[in-house]
């Protein structure tokens, strides 16, 4: 940078070295809230920038992963053993199928996902298999409210939902499409972000 200041001038380039610690010494003299708007105002849009290309190739090495893992993992399978599962009629004939298939409906916040972190309670899974039936799992008999598990799906899946019909309140459903939902879990979110942010690091550094 200090080279290619001193050519926009007309300036030897042989004392680069002596302007760029010049300037160096100027930024780390300055206030902390000088510093942060001078500097990095015009710097966080190019890191941004970078962080954002580094999550596209992360992101399908995260799927990949998760793919190339067993269907039924052991911890997944714990988390499963206690359920009772049951097949519920729905005689409203309206369920929908979202594009992340189940919904898991936890006791914590958010209440209701498309996917289990670890550390999730677990209260009941659902899983449409027709509009009027219902795959409910569950400690014991779930009460389920037709209303509430069709908006969860709408707002749990990432892109579309699958109906039987078109009607009003399902194109009033298509608006809150991906609002619940995320590509990833909170624990593959924060790998992602860790080997992001590491790219910009000298090796070694710790980023947690």
């Amino acid at each position: 940078m200090a080279v290619k200041e001193l050519r926009s001038k007309k300036l030897p380039v042989h004392a680069a070295a002596v302007y760029a610690k010049r300037v160096a010494n100027t930024i780390l003299g300055m206030p902390n809230e000088v510093l942060i708007e001078s500097f990095w105002a015009p710097i966080k849009p190019i890191i941004q920038a970078q962080l954002e290309s580094r999550m596209d190739s992360t992101i399908k090495s995260a799927h990949i992963q998760r793919l190339a893992q067993s269907v039924a993992p052991e911890v997944r399978v714990e988390k499963y053993r206690g359920l009772r599962f049951s097949i519920v009629d729905v005689e409203s004939n309206d369920l929908i199928l979202g594009d992340a298939a189940v919904i898991f409906h936890v006791s914590g916040a958010p209440e209701w996902k498309p996917f289990l972190d670890k550390n999730d309670d677990l209260v009941e899974v659902y899983l449409p298999l027709t509009a009027d039936r219902l795959l409910v799992a569950g400690a014991g008999k779930a009460a389920v409210d037709t209303s509430i598990i069709r908006r969860q799906i709408a707002l749990t899946s990432h892109t579309f939902f699958i109906s039987a019909t078109e009607s009003a309140g399902n194109i009033q459903l298509s608006s809150e499409i991906g609002k619940g939902a995320r590509p990833l879990s909170e624990d593959e979110l924060r790998r992602i972000s860790r080997e992001a942010i590491a790219g910009f690091l000298p090796p070694g550094f710790n980023v947690d």
